[in-house]
């Protein structure tokens, strides 16, 4: 018979997160193959950094259309920095997202690093997601090879060749 089982979701929070988290600057890479094609409706997450809810936080994704992309929400305002590439089903690929205030950058799969200087920080953040985001409904349905974080904002030409 068939069977279905939840997907995999580990997440930080209290000073297991706090003790290590910087959150004026620092920077999120993931290393992950996607498995399959996400729903429509669904913005699969590989590294969430949030306050409880995906209206303040630091991500890691994808949109429906493949794209992959560092995201700042702030108040529920939505800063995406997508990278211009996208995942290719059944292939490995890395993404970066580097935070600092109005000095943040993504890049993917080696790509230019593409930036954004008019946006803060979001504030009260309080875990680490890794697979899915706050309230669920974006798990990534693959496989999370490397997680790595900085606690400084590297430099774009270091962004680019961490995904190279």
């Amino acid at each position: 018979t068939a069977l279905t089982r939840n997907a995999d979701v580990a997440s930080m929070t209290g000073t297991n997160f706090s003790s290590w988290f910087n959150a004026s600057e620092g920077t999120l890479l993931a290393e992950f193959l996607r498995n399959t094609t996400p729903a429509a409706s669904t913005f699969p997450s590989f590294v969430n950094i949030d306050g409880g809810s995906v209206n303040d936080r630091l991500a890691l994704l994808t949109n429906s259309g493949r794209a992959l992309s560092g995201q700042v929400a702030i108040g529920g305002v939505f800063t995406s920095l997508a990278t211009g590439q996208t995942w290719t089903q059944g292939a490995s690929s890395k993404l970066t997202l580097a935070y600092q205030v109005l000095n943040h950058a993504a890049s993917a799969n080696g790509s230019s690093p593409v930036t954004n200087t008019t946006v803060n920080l979001p504030s009260g953040l309080i875990a680490m997601r890794l697979g899915d985001q706050a309230g669920g409904g974006a798990n990534i349905n693959g496989w999370l090879q490397r997680i790595s974080y900085y606690p400084v904002r590297l430099p774009n030409s270091t962004l680019q060749a961490l995904t190279a």
